[in-house]
Protein backbone atom coordinates (compact mmCIF):
# COMPACT_ATOMS: atom_id res chain seq x y z
CA UNK A 1 0.00 0.00 0.00
CA UNK A 2 3.17 2.42 1.15
CA UNK A 3 4.34 1.72 -2.57
CA UNK A 4 1.08 2.34 -4.35
CA UNK A 5 0.45 6.16 -2.00
CA UNK A 6 4.40 6.92 -3.06
CA UNK A 7 3.61 6.16 -6.65
CA UNK A 8 0.91 8.69 -6.46
CA UNK A 9 2.42 10.97 -4.49
CA UNK A 10 5.58 10.65 -7.33
CA UNK A 11 2.39 11.65 -10.15
CA UNK A 12 1.03 14.66 -8.01
CA UNK A 13 4.29 16.43 -7.54
CA UNK A 14 4.15 16.47 -11.50
CA UNK A 15 1.10 18.05 -11.58
CA UNK A 16 0.61 21.88 -10.30
CA UNK A 17 -2.11 23.39 -8.70
CA UNK A 18 -4.62 23.09 -6.39
CA UNK A 19 -4.15 19.95 -4.20
CA UNK A 20 -7.32 17.15 -4.01
CA UNK A 21 -7.29 15.62 -0.49
CA UNK A 22 -10.96 14.12 -1.03
CA UNK A 23 -9.36 12.10 -3.98
CA UNK A 24 -6.54 10.81 -1.99
CA UNK A 25 -8.93 10.14 1.00
CA UNK A 26 -11.35 8.10 -1.34
CA UNK A 27 -7.76 6.09 -2.81
CA UNK A 28 -6.83 5.81 0.52
CA UNK A 29 -10.17 4.00 1.86
CA UNK A 30 -10.10 1.63 -1.50
CA UNK A 31 -6.57 0.14 -1.01
CA UNK A 32 -7.03 -0.28 3.33
CA UNK A 33 -9.01 -3.51 2.89
CA UNK A 34 -8.26 -4.10 6.53
CA UNK A 35 -9.41 -1.93 9.51
CA UNK A 36 -6.50 0.20 10.50
CA UNK A 37 -5.29 3.80 11.40
CA UNK A 38 -5.24 6.04 8.97
CA UNK A 39 -3.05 9.21 9.62
CA UNK A 40 -3.86 12.47 7.61
CA UNK A 41 -1.42 15.10 7.61
CA UNK A 42 -2.41 18.28 6.08
CA UNK A 43 -3.37 22.12 6.67
CA UNK A 44 -7.29 21.38 5.37
CA UNK A 45 -7.27 24.45 3.44
CA UNK A 46 -9.46 25.07 0.61
CA UNK A 47 -12.83 23.70 -0.82
CA UNK A 48 -14.13 20.71 1.75
CA UNK A 49 -13.95 18.25 -1.62
CA UNK A 50 -12.41 15.84 1.59
CA UNK A 51 -15.16 15.35 4.00
CA UNK A 52 -17.39 13.24 2.30
CA UNK A 53 -14.24 11.06 1.79
CA UNK A 54 -12.84 11.44 5.17
CA UNK A 55 -16.88 10.47 6.68
CA UNK A 56 -16.22 6.86 4.72
CA UNK A 57 -13.07 6.62 6.07
CA UNK A 58 -13.38 7.23 9.38
CA UNK A 59 -16.86 4.79 9.23
CA UNK A 60 -14.34 1.73 8.23
CA UNK A 61 -10.91 3.03 9.99
CA UNK A 62 -9.38 4.76 12.75
CA UNK A 63 -8.60 8.10 11.55
CA UNK A 64 -6.19 10.61 13.14
CA UNK A 65 -6.30 14.13 11.38
CA UNK A 66 -3.21 16.38 12.06
CA UNK A 67 -3.95 19.53 11.26
CA UNK A 68 -0.52 21.69 10.27
CA UNK A 69 -1.12 25.44 11.21
CA UNK A 70 1.19 28.31 10.58
CA UNK A 71 0.72 30.92 12.50
CA UNK A 72 1.58 33.34 9.67
CA UNK A 73 -1.34 32.53 7.93
CA UNK A 74 -3.88 33.61 10.73
CA UNK A 75 -2.72 36.90 11.13
CA UNK A 76 -1.27 39.82 8.64
CA UNK A 77 1.68 41.68 9.69
CA UNK A 78 1.42 45.54 9.47
CA UNK A 79 4.37 45.60 6.65
CA UNK A 80 2.40 48.09 4.12
CA UNK A 81 0.71 47.38 0.80
CA UNK A 82 1.52 43.70 0.05
CA UNK A 83 0.37 41.38 -2.93
CA UNK A 84 -0.47 38.40 -1.37
CA UNK A 85 -0.50 35.17 -3.51
CA UNK A 86 -2.50 31.70 -3.24
CA UNK A 87 0.37 29.52 -4.08
CA UNK A 88 -2.09 26.37 -5.41
CA UNK A 89 -4.13 28.79 -7.83
CA UNK A 90 -1.56 31.65 -8.54
CA UNK A 91 -4.54 34.29 -7.66
CA UNK A 92 -2.68 37.65 -6.54
CA UNK A 93 -4.79 40.08 -3.67
CA UNK A 94 -3.43 43.77 -3.00
CA UNK A 95 -3.79 44.07 0.39
CA UNK A 96 -2.75 47.59 2.24
CA UNK A 97 -1.85 45.56 5.88
CA UNK A 98 -1.25 49.43 7.33
CA UNK A 99 -5.30 49.21 8.48
CA UNK A 100 -6.05 47.76 11.90
CA UNK A 101 -9.62 46.65 10.31
CA UNK A 102 -8.54 44.73 7.51
CA UNK A 103 -5.89 43.26 9.75
CA UNK A 104 -8.59 42.71 12.10
CA UNK A 105 -11.30 41.33 10.13
CA UNK A 106 -8.48 38.47 8.37
CA UNK A 107 -7.69 37.01 11.68
CA UNK A 108 -11.54 37.03 12.86
CA UNK A 109 -11.79 35.25 9.38
CA UNK A 110 -9.16 32.69 9.78
CA UNK A 111 -10.28 31.88 13.26
CA UNK A 112 -13.25 30.66 11.90
CA UNK A 113 -11.95 28.72 9.32
CA UNK A 114 -10.09 27.26 11.49
CA UNK A 115 -12.70 26.03 14.23
CA UNK A 116 -14.94 25.49 10.68
CA UNK A 117 -12.35 22.77 9.59
CA UNK A 118 -11.90 21.29 13.76
CA UNK A 119 -15.84 21.14 13.74
CA UNK A 120 -15.96 19.23 10.44
CA UNK A 121 -12.81 16.70 11.27
CA UNK A 122 -14.94 15.90 14.67
CA UNK A 123 -18.20 15.34 13.20
CA UNK A 124 -16.94 12.79 10.20
CA UNK A 125 -15.79 11.08 13.17
CA UNK A 126 -11.40 11.79 13.29
CA UNK A 127 -9.24 12.25 15.84
CA UNK A 128 -8.36 15.76 15.62
CA UNK A 129 -4.94 17.38 16.85
CA UNK A 130 -3.15 20.75 15.37
CA UNK A 131 0.57 21.29 15.01
CA UNK A 132 1.68 24.39 14.97
CA UNK A 133 5.36 25.15 12.89
CA UNK A 134 6.19 27.42 15.37
CA UNK A 135 7.06 25.98 18.90
CA UNK A 136 7.29 23.06 19.84
CA UNK A 137 5.21 20.88 17.83
CA UNK A 138 6.42 17.45 18.62
CA UNK A 139 5.61 17.82 22.82
CA UNK A 140 1.91 18.63 20.98
CA UNK A 141 1.78 15.60 19.27
CA UNK A 142 3.19 13.06 22.14
CA UNK A 143 0.87 14.88 24.94
CA UNK A 144 -2.27 13.73 22.08
CA UNK A 145 -0.73 10.42 21.52
CA UNK A 146 -0.45 9.83 24.93
CA UNK A 147 -4.13 10.26 25.40
CA UNK A 148 -5.23 7.88 23.03
CA UNK A 149 -8.45 7.33 22.22
CA UNK A 150 -10.07 9.20 25.45
CA UNK A 151 -10.41 12.51 23.54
Amino acid sequence: MLDALREDQTQARERVGATELGAALRRTGAMATQRAVVIVVSDFRGPLDWKRPLVELAGRHEVVAVEIRDPREEELPNAGVLWLVDPETGRQVRADTRSAKLRARFAAAAAEERANVARTLVSAGARHVVLSTSGDWLRALAVFLRRGRHR
